[in-house]
């Protein structure tokens, strides 16, 4: 048995006596009115007090060591006199800039012809439009069908005309003979014909037989000739024929060796381009090649200074001391770590929570059961994921002399119901007290801090009690938690 105690009230026969168990642990009990701050272990550490700045305004800044101190606020110190004529605390004004001086502003002053940044507009919207729909075809009405003489040849495309003539047209590429009509008279025998003025003569033999020797060998030569180019009688063949007229082993080549003729270039000074897949085209010359960066040349890299902050289009990034995007109202800057600008929105205050009063039902268990109240007994951290955990409430034992001991679990997911096994993980330290008398209820407190746990996700906590025999039951009565996140 342990050693316990004695602790008499303050008026001899006023109060029952109270026992301590030298074992025991008793929060923040009403019987310690004071103690000394040497005996104090474990307590949190704290911050030495800053006093006040030197002057109004500053602001306190810390180190990632953790050195804090009052200075004064960066800013200003330009060479700003006035913004837009006024001084003072500026702020947005009608008239501070015309639209050609905003990017991608639009101008009511301006026109523009079907521009590509009016995906649509309501047909509601359009003044002006011509008027729909078909009135009459033809000047009929009603199911119109084809007649002739609704169009002339001249109005559809491609249509020949009966009443026009045509020379030689490309597309008459073939005609039979017999419908040939007109055509000149040929050669027959019996007339009398003029070759030029070289030969003269009645009839076909006659200018057979008159035509001059020797322009007849010249015609034998060149027939000759012929053949031997085409490689078909002797001496000559065709390959060697081609290298005399200078043609090579192109005259070989299919036409598909060829590429179609691009035609001329409808401007001056256009060069010609092609894509990788072959396809030409005639395009206007790039301008002058670059012949310096930043009055740098060879390989230039990016250096400091190229530009000023004016020159850079669109948002800060944080990395170069912009603020973070995103954050709700209220929040305010955090810092993350210990790294330039690792920062983002934080909420300033965290979660708390303070449930309403009950009695679960007790217990006669040794090892201890759980009390359910995890439904009602739950928070979410949102800043630091450190959150101080405390039920409260009185304690007993429905057995004389019996002892109820409790104790703080808490876990995720679903909370165990009452009477169920211990579930989760039990933090802080036991909580009891011993009835002299059955069902003699003492103030209990239960206080458990809780770190490391995950942003946003919800945790339960609960009490596990337990009973000192299994004849005696143990049970809370006019219980309430409270839980809040520490910074």
């Amino acid at each position: 048995m342990n050693e316990v105690l004695p602790r008499f009230s303050r008026s001899v026969g006023d109060y029952a006596a109270y026992y301590l168990q030298i074992n025991g642990s008793y929060p923040d009990p009403p019987w310690i009115e004071s103690l000394s701050w040497t005996k104090i272990i474990g307590a949190p550490p704290f911050e030495p007090a800053l006093g006040n700045p030197d002057s109004d305004g500053q602001v306190l800044s810390s180190t990632a060591a953790g050195v804090r101190s009052w200075i004064t606020p960066a800013g200003g110190g330009g060479t700003v006199s006035s913004v837009f004529t006024r001084t003072g605390a500026v702020v947005a004004a009608t008239g501070d800039y015309t639209a050609a001086q905003v990017t991608n502003a639009l101008s009511s002053l301006a026109s523009y012809a079907d521009p590509a940044w009016l995906t649509s507009l309501a047909w509601s919207k359009i003044t002006g439009a011509p008027a729909t729909g078909v009135s009459s075809v033809f000047t009929r009405t009603g199911a119109i069908a084809a007649v002739a003489g609704d169009y002339t040849a001249a109005q559809v495309t491609n249509a020949l005309d009966s009443t026009q003539t045509y020379a030689n047209p490309a597309w008459l590429t073939a005609l039979a003979w017999t419908k040939i009509t007109g055509a000149p008279a040929f050669i027959t025998g019996n007339q009398t014909i003029t070759l030029s003025g070289d030969v003269t003569g009645s009839g076909a033999t006659a200018i057979t037989a008159t035509i001059a020797a020797a322009t007849r060998a010249n015609w034998d030569t060149a027939y000759s000739d012929r053949m031997k180019w085409d490689g078909g009688a002797t001496s000559l063949v065709a390959a060697t024929g081609r290298t005399s007229l200078g043609l090579g082993s192109i005259a070989t080549h299919p036409t598909t060796d060829f590429e179609t003729a691009l035609g001329n270039p409808s401007t001056d000074g256009y060069i010609l381009s092609s894509t990788s897949a072959g396809v030409r085209s005639w395009v206007v010359p790039p301008s002058a090649p670059v012949v310096s960066v930043f009055a740098r040349t060879g390989a230039v890299v990016a250096a400091a200074n190229d530009y000023n902050f004016n020159q850079l289009a669109g948002v800060a990034a944080t990395s170069q001391g912009g603020l973070p995007t995103g954050g709700t109202a209220s929040q305010v800057l955090s810092k993350n770590s210990g790294t330039n600008y690792d920062a983002s929105w934080a909420t300033l205050s965290g979660a708390t929570l303070q449930t309403a009063v009950t009695s679960p039902a007790g217990t006669t268990s040794i090892t201890g059961v759980m009390m359910g109240l995890g439904p009602s007994y739950a928070i979410t951290p949102v800043r630091s994921g450190k959150v101080l955990l405390m039920i409260s409430g009185g304690i007993r034992s429905s057995q004389a002399g019996g002892f109820a001991g409790a104790r703080i679990y808490y876990g995720t997911g679903t909370p165990p119901g009452n009477q169920a096994v211990p579930a989760g993980t039990p933090a802080g330290a036991n909580a009891g007290a011993h009835s002299s008398n059955a069902n003699e209820v003492s103030p209990f407190t239960c206080v458990a801090l809780v770190t490391g746990l995950t942003l946003n996700q919800a945790i339960w906590f609960d009490l596990n009690l337990s009973s000192s025999a299994g004849t005696s039951t143990a049970s809370v009565v006019s219980v309430a938690g409270t839980a809040f996140e520490l910074p």
